[in-house]
């Protein structure tokens, strides 16, 4: 068998693991569930005649670039090392997918039980199960003791989120060092992105990839910046004003904007758009006010300029200097805006600064 039939195959369960992460599981029968062993024991056949062998490095970059390919956009990961337990990453794919049926879940463990070398499979699950269902106790009598519970649960969100931007950031420097066409990996980072930002959650952890990650490894960390350019130009692209954007705790998008001089730069810049485009407001009651296209209040955008003047004081002495420089220059150069009111709402909190 050619080396082409044999990525291509690797291909073809790439795509049934990226399937079993989705919705996709709850359409999957007996047929689906065991076709998807089948490949995953072909991959675990490959790994035995790759590893240890000349050959295995280039295949390992080629098998790295699978996740490049895969349509939908998939953030999973396959290695050279990954075949050699593809069986369990499926198994492991399904359980932690929600979307899976309980009914399916007895037909996978039938399937398994069949099989004598794949007991331990099931073994080590039982008892990843049982640990985690321990840590959500415990984690559940936590919250029910905390008396401050939104507070801590913005808290938590955030948490979250970096968590899951590091693992991302980790993933996107992998997939970029194994990519060999720069031009391929800034469209599926721009794709991850598009299908990210259909959430609140995933706005979250688009904006955490810019704040501070601590404990990256040496290869993360030096491809960093490259990362980060290529999701700072798939924001520029998006249509801000209406975005779930603006949803968000501001203190995160705040927090990027201190660790990060050109999220900083960005967000500034959206935010003198987003004031842009808001347009006075006459209610039956003829009560004026102003709203963005999108229907958000000025207390919503005072809230954002405010948190960024208080958090960039005193410690990043010059983008404070370039906020306000922004904020006086749209006051000056207009009459009848937005940006008069902002100003009134903001004077005794920059009075301070």
């Amino acid at each position: 068998m050619s080396a082409v039939i044999i990525i291509k195959n690797i291909f073809e369960f790439a795509k049934i693991l990226s399937s079993a992460s989705r919705d996709d599981v709850e359409k999957w029968n007996k047929a689906s569930i065991q076709n998807a062993l089948n490949w995953s024991e072909y991959c675990e056949e490959i790994y035995k005649h790759v590893i240890g062998q000349d050959f295995e490095d280039d295949v390992n970059q080629k098998v790295n670039q699978l996740t490049l390919f895969l349509e939908p956009v998939s953030c999973i990961r396959l290695s050279t090392e990954s075949l050699g337990k593809a069986k369990y990453l499926l198994v492991e794919t399904l359980l932690s997918n929600p979307k899976f049926p309980l009914s399916s879940k007895f037909i996978l463990r039938d399937i398994i039980q069949e099989k004598s070398e794949c007991a331990w499979i099931l073994r080590k699950f039982d008892d990843r199960w049982t640990q985690l269902k321990t840590y959500s106790q415990v984690c559940q009598e936590v919250l029910n003791e905390t008396e401050t519970v939104e507070r801590d649960a913005n808290l938590l969100f955030g948490y979250k989120a970096k968590c899951e931007a590091k693992t991302l950031m980790q993933h996107l420097v992998v997939s970029m060092n194994s990519s060999e066409k720069l031009e391929r990996f800034t469209k599926y980072c721009k794709s991850l992105c598009d299908k990210l930002s259909e959430s609140n959650e995933g706005w979250a952890i688009i904006v955490c990839l810019f704040c501070t990650i601590q404990d990256l490894d040496e290869e993360t960390s030096a491809r960093l910046t490259d990362v980060q350019r290529i999701i700072l130009n798939w924001f520029k692209m998006q249509d801000i004003s209406s975005s779930k954007l603006w949803l968000l705790d501001v203190k995160l998008l705040v927090q990027a904007s201190c660790d990060n001089a050109d999220f900083f730069l960005m967000y500034l810049q959206i935010l003198l758009l987003w004031a842009d485009t808001f347009t006075p407001v006459i209610d039956k009651g003829s009560n004026f006010t102003w709203r963005s296209s999108s229907g958000h209040t000025t207390d919503s955008l005072t809230e954002h300029f405010r948190m960024l003047f208080l958090a960039l004081s005193p410690s990043y002495e010059e983008r404070k200097c370039k906020a306000l420089d922004a904020v006086v220059d749209k006051v000056t150069s207009t009459d009848f805006t937005v940006w008069h009111v902002l100003a009134q709402s903001l004077v005794n909190s920059l009075r301070d600064l």
